[in-house]
């Protein structure tokens, strides 16, 4: 399977799992008021990262609408 059919993961890049078959609209989404769904976040690690990270889900702070989690 190519890398593309992949999520990747937000560590290393590798892969972490097949996404090939996923047709949810929420999956591939921005935030965008005049669509008519809500995205989705995901974030994922692969094998070897999950072994020394982990996802925290945490409540967004007032004001953020982005779905960008990354700091800077």
């Amino acid at each position: 399977m190519a890398l593309n059919d992949y999520y990747q993961c937000d560590v290393c890049g590798g892969k972490a799992f097949y996404d090939a078959n996923i047709y949810d609209s929420r999956y591939v989404a921005t935030y965008d008021p005049t669509e008519g769904c809500d995205p989705i976040a995901i974030k994922a690690l692969c094998p070897s990262c999950a072994k020394t990270h982990e996802v925290i889900v945490r409540e967004k702070e007032a004001g953020a609408a982005s779905l960008n989690t990354e700091t800077e």
